[in-house]
């Protein structure tokens, strides 16, 4: 009767007022089954994740095409600057040639 009432009480320690061994045993259990519950949780959630994709197959495909635009566009215009500048270095040129015969 009286380890019955300490189990209903929730009271697990001996007459000296010390944890008992089936107290401490609980509390193993406890723990384990909270580690074992949330590696449970954290394997499902990363199944899930890896099952769902963060961006749609279209948007990405989108995104794709954009990137490859971006950088089309990058080329036409380094050209264009090159170009450009290749221009102005022979106007240069022609202007300190211009001003050598003057000097």
């Amino acid at each position: 009767k009286q380890w019955y009432q300490r189990r209903v009480r929730g009271d697990y320690r001996d007459d000296e007022g010390n944890a008992t061994v089936y107290w401490w045993k609980l509390k193993a259990v406890q723990f384990i089954f909270v580690v074992v519950f949330e590696h449970f949780v954290f394997t499902v959630v990363r199944c899930i994740d890896l099952l769902i994709p963060d961006i749609p197959e279209k948007l990405e495909a989108l995104i794709h095409l954009e990137d490859s635009f971006a950088r089309e566009m990058m080329k036409e215009v380094i050209e264009v600057d090159l170009e450009q500048l290749e221009d102005m270095r022979k106007r240069i040129e022609v202007k300190r040639r211009q001003r050598s015969k003057y000097a």
